[in-house]
């Protein structure tokens, strides 16, 4: 899938997997989240001044624990590092955002970067969306230890992934654009065991 840019009038934006059909198999449907916005920020939770000035653009706490996030309506943020934080938006949200908490955290340590352009995101959906992930995955999907909400970063087999739990059979995967088509194309061989 291709999008007009809403910067750059003429222009037409396209990612690693524009084009490519969803990969279906029974009990199986991987989809790309082509352009959704994705903006890492950085700085002192701990700090009163900081915490209620992303409180006031995002509308929510920043989540402070390993492996938890927070969603506001289309937003959503997670836990990184004890101070850094993803943050997904919905399609051309992120520049405002990033404008907000830039205006927000005025005079404070802070780090707000737009790596939309260097992410973007699979969607493996349905009963046999844990089976595909554990051909390459390192950690426990299994539900007594991977819940909806929890998120985290680690290894799919030679690419480096940020994985979320959305709904107890959906899991978002974000991946840099140089590994997108090698995992899109591993996901692709991993599903044909369950292919109509």
């Amino acid at each position: 899938m291709a999008k007009a840019s809403s910067l750059y009038p003429g222009i037409t934006i396209d990612t690693p997997l524009s084009g490519r059909n969803p990969i279906q198999a029974d009990g199986l449907v991987v989809t790309e989240l082509p352009f959704l916005g994705k903006i890492t920020l950085r700085g002192d939770a701990a700090d009163p001044a900081f915490a209620a000035a992303v409180k006031s653009v995002l509308g929510t706490d920043l989540p402070t624990q390993p492996m938890t996030s927070q969603r506001v309506g289309n937003t959503r943020v997670f836990w990184k590092a004890f101070d850094e934080w993803l943050i997904w938006t919905p399609e051309d949200a992120e520049q405002k955002l990033g404008a907000d908490l830039n205006a927000a955290l005025t005079g404070l340590r802070k780090s707000v970067v737009d790596v939309s352009d260097y992410y973007t995101i699979l969607r493996i959906d349905g009963p046999r969306s844990r089976d595909l992930l554990a051909k390459g995955c390192v950690i426990d999907l299994h539900p007594r230890a991977f819940h909806p909400g929890q998120a985290t970063g680690t290894g799919f087999h030679h690419a480096t992934i940020f994985i979320t739990q959305t709904d107890s059979d959906v899991f978002d995967i974000m991946v840099r654009w140089s590994f997108a088509d090698y995992l899109w194309n591993y996901f692709a061989d991993g599903a044909r065991e369950w292919a109509a």
